[in-house]
């Protein structure tokens, strides 16, 4: 699942790819994006693009969604292919907290979450060919999803929770963590 504002550099072309990519190796997964275009931004991706995506069967577009925890539940992983440069991505954070593993690129702010190998796996950013591999090797070995699930929530709440300035954050965030796990 790719959770955020369809634009371009969230990595909505990466991700499309790598579900093209997955499908041809006859892996059975599923591809959803979550969120709206934004006709007024040049850099958002087009809805009759999303639209022949979703008819063609190669990812399901849910459209704009707000109950995030319930969305992030429904996913086995999520995957944020961004190269955009913006502060740490809210969906990274409540993916943490919903143990869910993380594919994301290995950039500013993203890895601030993911610790490649603990609780996910950091790609260089555009690298399409590594992206579509490593995720899936990612989908094919179901033990490491697990490890890395419970270990995405473990690192949130332990590290990366001390070191937010917010106080309010912090709580929403452990609020996130104790809903998305019952």
């Amino acid at each position: 699942m790719l959770a955020a504002r369809l634009h371009w550099k969230k990595g909505v072309r990466e991700f499309v790819s790598a579900a093209e990519a997955i499908k041809r190796q006859k892996i059975d997964a599923r591809f959803v994006l979550v969120g709206d275009p934004d006709p007024n931004n040049p850099t958002s991706v087009p809805e009759s693009m999303l639209e022949k995506w979703h008819n063609d069967g190669v990812i399901e577009w849910w459209g704009r969604r707000t109950e995030m925890a319930k969305v992030l539940s429904q996913a086995t992983i999520i995957c944020l292919p961004s190269t955009y440069r913006e502060g740490v991505p809210k969906v990274l954070i409540e993916a943490a907290s919903c143990c869910r593993p993380i594919v994301t690129t290995d950039i500013a702010g993203c890895r601030d979450i993911v610790q490649d190998g603990e609780n996910g796996i950091l790609v260089p950013p555009a690298i399409l060919r590594r992206w579509s591999r490593r995720s899936a090797s990612y989908w094919a070995i179901a033990a490491c999803r697990n490890k890395w699930a419970n270990a995405g929530g473990k690192l949130l709440l332990n590290g990366f929770q001390r070191s937010m300035s917010s106080r309010r954050h912090r709580q929403l965030t452990s609020n996130w963590f104790r809903t998305a796990r019952h």
